[in-house]
């Protein structure tokens, strides 16, 4: 792939993770916008739970593993993540406020005896008697950390939808799709590189009698040293974009612009490269 199409592919799956990411925030925000009580499923069950408290008689069960369901039961059932056996030997998809937030609040566990509360309209939904009459505390601390667990899905599917094709500056993007200059730069040296990534690195290069400073973000295994050489592309003076390619690694980006050397400091606080 030439550089102008390696730029072209990443502008490209740049916009189209904005459009998705728009689009999932958006439809996220219109969905607890219109229905916020059916779109907070954890209000819902909770409700639903306190409902069955004032009609109906509490069972005992046993929470169960869902692999000794038998198949045609099983089918029936929603999309639980206990099961619990009641005494008449039917199965239902149990409901607590730790189900779902085991990391948070621990987990029923297989052989535990529960009393429950069971959905006339749906006998394979069952609540736990002990969740439904929880205290006021407990139960906001629930929905508190439904709500955020469902908040955080959206937006880390949005924060990875963005990163598509990010690895190109927006507005190097003009600049880097019909590059003016082709030229050759030595690397001068290698002034710093980041504490959390070793392939974003600060580098001073010389091209003819200019020295410029560079923020890049080099491919996977590609070590820049001092002697060796750049291929850049792009806008090649003070304030340009550019881009240099390596035939073994790949393409190296920017991060920033090139700065004539003397004329601005690094904008960079990384410790010194070894």
């Amino acid at each position: 792939m030439t550089a102008e199409e390696e730029v072209r592919s990443a502008f490209a799956a740049r916009i189209i993770g904005i459009a998705l990411a728009c689009v999932l925030v958006a439809g996220a925000t219109v969905y607890w916008a219109v229905d916020p009580f059916r779109a907070q499923s954890g209000l819902r069950d909770l409700r639903h739970a306190r409902d069955l408290v004032s009609t109906q008689e509490p069972q005992r069960a046993v929470v169960v593993d869902s692999e000794d369901v038998p198949a045609k039961e099983y089918e029936d059932l929603g999309w639980g993540i206990a099961v619990v056996r009641l005494p008449d030997g039917s199965y239902a998809d149990l409901w607590t406020m730790d189900v779902g937030f085991a990391v948070f609040f621990g987990a029923p566990e297989e052989g535990e005896r529960l009393t429950v509360l069971v959905d006339p309209k749906d006998p394979t939904w069952a609540a736990s008697v002990a969740d439904a009459d929880a205290s006021a505390l407990s139960q906001a601390r629930y929905l508190f950390v439904s709500f955020f667990l469902r908040l955080g899905l959206v937006l880390l599917v949005a924060r990875v939808l963005l990163t598509w094709g990010a690895r190109i500056p927006f507005r190097a993007y003009r600049a880097l799709r019909r590059p003016r200059d082709h030229v050759r730069a030595e690397v001068v040296a290698v002034m710093s590189r980041a504490r959390r990534d070793e392939e974003r690195v600060t580098l001073r290069i010389r091209v003819g009698d200019d020295d410029y400073s560079w923020d890049a973000t080099l491919p996977p295994g590609c070590v820049p040293y001092v002697g060796g050489f750049l291929e850049l592309r792009g806008d090649v003076r003070d304030g340009g974009w550019v881009m240099a390619g390596d035939p073994d690694h790949g393409f190296a980006y920017p991060r920033t612009t090139l700065r004539k050397w003397g004329a601005a400091p690094s904008t960079r606080s990384w410790h010194p490269a070894v």
